[in-house]
């Protein structure tokens, strides 16, 4: 007896759980799939093409790589478009499927790649080694052209200094862009031509080093824009881009700040339905912390901030968690640079523990005379699932902080939804200590505690 057909949609859900949620994101996983039959070689094929341009989760730069793949879009390529790039067209064979359509992210260095691996290819074949008859800018265009009419919709396009818009297919193509990476030197027309287009942009990255009115206009005709990230490197501010961004306050739920701020500081106090920040600056970028002392974000779960500059403003951040409705899952300040009293450490655990009862995530300040505070955060907050303290020695004495204190008080306070801890800087400890508290969290809960160190042992009998 056959046994019944899984529905399309189910095994669509079962095989992007494979691909996505599994170690690595290794698409092997998928291949062994694709032979059973025709049904699970097509749905295969159209999630690994999906992005065909990571491996294992990440974009490949591996020349091998691209030289496979591009063999298999030069298969793709129309007749037509052959003619154009090669003076004697490529004898491959006819692709089994049409590969290139389901493709829903393209960039600039996706093209770039494959240009490069056609020159490589090229210079292999030592019969076709002046083949291509076209330059590498006309290439671009090509390839660009390629890609707008064969794919059935781009989800992530990061925007290329060439006009795409009037390549044929690109209106049907673009009409679900969700991400979009820009930066804000292109020309406004490329954003304009995107406004009549593109309305349901849900993730924007920015590289924002001057005002753009396309951009600004592209911005104000999204429905919902959910997701903005923000990379500013000269500190310059773009008020329109601002006033944009204001118009999508009401949806909008992620904000990432890098190096500085691009946009007036005022901007900032309309967001108040964001559910996440995310800050890094360092001490070479001209990012004013204390415009963050007159915002509220009463909706506020996750919060991480990366300052590393000196005598980072520890009551900023204590002043913006206290203002939450203390709704905080997740707490992560981190700074590469040392704070000189324990009263910074001291204020800002209480915050966190006052504030953040539902706490999951947390990374701390520690040193010898926070144990109270430490006490008081891991038995208040037990929903903990993970822990990062940074050990920091105190100027005052240049002691480096205990690291046995700190064992004891998750082994007495700690649940067993602590799943993680992390133990950074500079800690006083030796080998002996570390295993005795692993084997009694496991005696404790029966289970292991995943764990990352990175630390200097501070004792005579460490090697």
């Amino acid at each position: 007896m056959i046994s019944p057909q899984l529905p399309y949609d189910c095994l669509t859900e079962v095989f992007e759980h494979v691909l996505i949620y599994s170690t690595h994101r290794h698409p092997k996983n998928l291949f062994a799939c694709s032979l059973v039959n025709k049904l699970w070689s097509k749905l295969a094929v159209s999630l690994l093409w999906k992005y065909p341009w990571q491996w294992r989760g990440r974009f490949s730069s591996s020349p091998v790589f691209w030289k496979a793949i591009t063999r298999t879009i030069i298969s793709c390529l129309p007749e037509e478009q052959k003619s154009r790039i090669f003076f004697s067209s490529p004898n491959s064979p006819p692709p089994i499927y049409d590969y290139v359509k389901y493709c829903e992210h393209l960039s600039p260095i996706v093209i770039e790649s494959i240009i490069e691996a056609l020159e490589i290819l090229q210079f292999d074949d030592i019969e076709n080694s002046e083949n291509i008859k076209t330059s590498r800018s006309s290439l671009q265009i090509e390839f660009w052209k390629f890609f707008m009419n064969k794919c059935l919709a781009v989800k992530s396009l990061e925007l290329p200094n060439i006009s795409i818009i009037d390549c044929p297919g690109a209106t049907n193509c673009l009409s679900s862009l969700e991400e979009l990476e820009c930066c804000t030197f292109r020309s406004s027309n490329l954003f304009e031509e995107l406004v009549p287009i593109c309305h349901n942009i849900r993730s924007l990255c920015i590289s924002c080093d001057e005002d753009n009115d396309g951009l600004s206009e592209l911005i104000i005709s999204q429905h919902a824009l959910i997701e903005v990230r923000c990379i500013s490197l000269n500190g310059e501010i773009c008020t329109k881009i601002g006033q944009a961004l204001t118009s999508q306050a009401h949806s909008l739920d992620i904000l990432n700040l890098e190096n500085s701020l691009c946009f007036p500081a005022a901007v900032l106090k309309n967001f108040i339905n964001l559910t996440e920040l995310n800050i890094i600056i360092d001490d070479k970028t001209p990012f004013d912390l204390n415009i963050l002392r007159s915002v509220t974000l009463p909706n506020l779960r996750n919060l991480y901030i990366e300052c590393n500059i000196e005598y980072p403003p520890l009551d900023i951040y204590v002043g913006l968690i206290e203002r939450t409705r203390g709704e905080l899952i997740k707490v992560e300040i981190n700074s590469s640079h040392y704070l000189q009293r324990k009263e910074c450490f001291s204020i800002l655990i209480r915050s966190i523990f006052t504030s953040c009862q539902f706490l999951k995530v947390v990374c701390i300040y520690y040193t010898d005379k926070v144990k109270i505070e430490l006490e008081e955060l891991i038995k208040i907050c037990k929903n903990l699932e993970e822990i990062t303290i940074n050990g920091r020695k105190l100027m005052e004495n240049g002691n480096s902080p205990l690291a046995k204190p700190v064992f004891d008080i998750l082994l007495k306070r700690g649940t067993e939804n602590l799943q993680e801890l992390a133990l950074f800087g500079e800690w006083e400890s030796s080998q002996d200590e570390i295993r005795n508290f692993f084997e009694s969290w496991y005696y404790k809960y029966k289970k292991s505690l995943r764990w990352s160190m990175d630390f200097y042992f501070h004792k005579s009998n460490q090697q």
